[in-house]
Parts: C-alpha cells; structure tokens; sequence
C-alpha cells in the first residue's frame, strides 16, 4: 500500500523581508536565526588549531670535566667547544641548557656527577676526559656522550 505524502509550502521568516514581520516572536525568532547562520560562519571561517603539536623543548648538555669552574669561569680549554655551540646557533638559555658538572680534579666524584645528568634527564653527556667519559659509558646506554680528545697526553685524573 503506498504511503501518500502532501506537500505543504513552508515559509520562513529569513524568505520574508523584515519590513513585513509585525509578529515580534517571529522578528526574534528571525534575528536568532541570522545571529545563528553568522555564528556558524565565523566558526566555519576560522583558522584550524593545530592539534598534535608538542611543546618546544630545549635540549639538555650535561658538561663533565676535572677542572674546577663554573660555566662562566670555565676552564679555556673547552672555549672551542662552547665557541662551536654558539656558531651552531645554540645559546645558553635559550635554545640549549648547559649544565657544567666539575669534579675539582677527584677522578672519583665523576659517577656521583654522571647520575646528577640522568637525573636531570640530560640530552647529551659532554666528557672532557677518559675518566668522565669511563663513568658515562658505565652509567648509560642510551645518552649520547660526546668525548673531548684533545689532551691524549695528558695523564688522566
């Protein structure tokens, strides 16, 4: 048995010039709809927020060396290096953190200082001698380490 369908004509307020509507519930119900299809609009017009988008994070240098210092008072041996990284782009603070670690010539404190990185989760272990880079190796094996050899004459610590 087909089902008979009948086809009514609807009107909407949007079809009618505002001028003609004197009802004021069907003025409001005009203006909610406007404000409605302009909402959608502007939504539908704006740009997309990048989803997935991880935070910047800077890299982390753990530096291991015997001789005492700091990173400003540092040892001008390893002014290449620090040269290097800034050639390179990278500034303290701001697109790297350099952690400066001295043993102040104990041999003995550079595992005690190589767990000191890991905590801090370090990105790269910078070991200026073969016993730094020694406690480094025993201690990790997945940090890269970086080795200085420029003093293989030198006795080590």
């Amino acid at each position: 048995m087909p089902i008979a369908i009948k086809w009514r004509e609807f009107t909407t307020p949007i079809s009618v010039p505002a001028a003609e509507l004197t009802d004021a519930p069907v003025q409001r119900l005009a203006k909610m709809l406007r404000l409605a299809l302009l909402s959608s609009l502007t939504l539908l017009a704006a740009p997309p927020v990048s989803e997935g988008q991880q935070p910047k994070t800077i890299p982390r240098l753990c530096v291991l060396t015997p001789e005492p210092g700091t990173l400003q008072m540092r040892s001008p041996q390893l002014d290449v290096f620090f040269q290097a990284l800034r050639d390179l782009g990278y500034v303290d603070g701001q697109s790297i953190i350099i952690d400066y670690f001295s043993a102040e010539n104990h041999g003995e404190r550079f595992p005690g200082l190589v767990a000191e990185c890991l905590l801090r989760k370090a990105d790269v272990i910078f070991a200026s001698t073969t016993p730094a880079a020694v406690a480094a190796k025993n201690a990790t094996r997945t940090t890269p380490i970086v080795i200085r050899t420029g003093d293989l004459w030198r006795p080590s610590w």
